[in-house]
């Protein structure tokens, strides 16, 4: 899934791409509702429609907030486990974790086919346990006996 602060984002034709397009988020909206895009070359907002190579706009999940996350969340796949740092909250309240990336100090959200588990619930019998314990017998896995995708 796509992310970006105005909930889309511009496609142009590019060469230079080994699939044959770019994207760029769309940063704002001109007075002229014009989708205005970043021409690095220019260092300013410029609107997409006027770039060379624009095809199309394309609506994506607009952030609405990043909270930070408690601790004990991490998100586990295949071949590692990585703890959330913050949620990215979606304009119709959907939580995705962010991990940190490798080595370039920012966070990125979680694969889609990645395993939510979460801290330990308060007490045995506290009736918040929703989710599957998991086989190590710490944390819990929310979401179906399955593993479920997050997002």
């Amino acid at each position: 899934m796509r992310y970006s602060k105005t909930g889309w984002y511009a496609v142009f034709e590019s060469a230079e791409q080994p699939h044959g397009w770019d994207e760029r988020e769309v940063e704002a909206f001109s007075g002229a509702r014009e989708a205005l895009v970043v021409d690095s070359r220019l260092g300013r907002l410029v609107p997409a429609c006027r770039q060379p190579g624009f095809l199309e706009l394309r609506p994506c999940e607009r952030v609405t907030s990043v909270v930070s996350c408690q601790p004990g969340w991490w998100v586990c796949g295949p071949d590692r486990r990585e703890a959330v740092v913050a949620w990215l909250i979606s304009h119709d309240g959907k939580g995705v974790p962010l991990v940190p990336s490798r080595g370039e100090g920012v966070a990125w959200p979680a694969a889609p086919t990645a395993t939510l588990v979460g801290p330990e619930p308060p007490g045995e019998d506290g009736g918040a346990d929703a989710g599957v314990r998991m086989p190590n017998g710490r944390g819990t896995r929310y979401g179906p006996e399955s593993p479920a995708p997050i997002g």
